[in-house]
């Protein structure tokens, strides 16, 4: 029951922070959105610039400390993601949409992976904005199913042929 006396231990974490550092300078720098989150709760840990503007923040809104489901536009996609990333180790090319800052919506395709940094098992990611490609497919299939439902509901035969003369679409009457 007597105190013999204390131990401290000390560990040189030193380079350890000196990588982060550098991992921060690299995302910072790179070109495209990047972003570093926790697996377990999405807690974003570090995102740059590009990211910011992405998602509709100014510069001086820091996205680190918020949660990465605060984005996802279905809460579904998280969890699907995380699972992927879990039993793949990653992710790539995957096609998500996501809410932004002012209630915008993106539609991103994302890659990301599982890594650690200082002990902690985190998410990876870079996200590239295809919201301009999405909204000209959206906007084409809506085009297509209007001139198929006036097709459809004309009670004249109509065929549409290209300019080989092949049949490329035709009407219910046909």
């Amino acid at each position: 029951g007597k105190e013999l006396g204390r131990v401290w231990v000390h560990s040189d974490v030193t380079a350890m922070k000196r990588a982060e550092e550098q991992l921060h300078t690299i995302v910072e720098a790179a070109p495209i959105p990047l972003i570093i989150s926790r697996i377990d709760d999405g807690e974003i840990l570090f995102a740059n610039e590009n990211l910011r503007d992405l998602m509709g923040f100014a510069s001086d809104e820091p996205l680190s400390g918020r949660y990465t489901t605060e984005f996802y536009y279905d809460a579904a996609d998280r969890d699907r993601v995380v699972k992927t990333i879990m039993e793949e180790g990653a992710i790539r090319n995957f096609e998500l949409r996501l809410k932004a800052g002012g209630g915008n919506t993106v539609w991103a395709l994302i890659s990301l992976v599982a890594t650690e940094i200082g002990g902690e098992k985190v998410i990876l990611g870079g996200l590239y904005d295809v919201s301009e490609r999405k909204q000209a497919e959206i906007a084409l299939q809506k085009e297509r199913n209007f001139v198929s439902a006036v097709l459809d509901t004309a009670g004249a035969l109509v065929t549409v042929l290209d300019v080989e003369g092949r049949i490329v679409q035709f009407n219910r009457a046909c």
